[in-house]
């Protein structure tokens, strides 16, 4: 693990904190440097050649699906981790958040900016935009429709005009007039 990620984990203990079984909250590893005794079946090769399948406790790559990137973990306490496939998870056990993997497949670079920002997202601090609720929507129709109102020019016309209605601005004033 090079200086600087251990300096960022330094700082993610000190800005977010231990669990309450003692562990980090959050921590960035290397997928290729992460292992874990996993329960199961597994197959047996020697080079190409397949010897035999063994069932089992064997020492594997937690993320074998992910080479050669960076990636944050939260810790999880058990009722939200342990499956029964890794026994020592009984207490709880890290949970990949995010791959710093770009659409591109390059890798993305690790930055305290970025994991406030995954870790924000991850405890849904930070929402999509905000939707503008129908009752916001429709007063500002109508703030919008009085003012379109308020700006057309005064105008009378000729001949009988019956029970029209001039409006004031926030339609507190109604006045009703009729010309002859």
């Amino acid at each position: 693990m090079t200086e600087e990620i251990r300096d960022i984990n330094n700082w993610l203990r000190e800005t977010y904190g231990l669990s309450l079984t003692g562990k980090a909250k959050f921590r960035v590893i290397w997928s290729e440097d992460i292992f874990e005794n996993r329960k199961g079946r597994f197959n047996e090769f020697y080079g190409s050649i397949f010897l035999r399948e063994l069932t089992g406790v064997q020492r594997v790559k937690k993320y074998n699906y992910i080479n050669n990137r960076f990636i944050i973990e939260g810790w999880m306490d058990s009722d939200m981790s342990h499956n029964g496939e890794v026994p020592v998870a009984i207490s709880g056990d890290y949970i990949a958040i995010y791959v710093f993997e770009g659409n591109d497949r390059n890798p993305l670079p690790v930055t305290k900016k970025a994991l406030a920002f995954i870790i924000a997202s991850a405890q849904g601090r930070i929402r999509k935009d905000d939707e503008v609720s129908t009752q916001t929507k429709e007063d500002k129709e109508i703030e919008n429709q009085v003012d379109t109102m308020l700006d057309a020019p005064d105008f009378r016309t000729s001949g009988p005009t019956r029970n029209a209605i001039g409006y004031d601005k926030g339609l507190k004033n109604v006045t009703q007039f009729d010309s002859n």
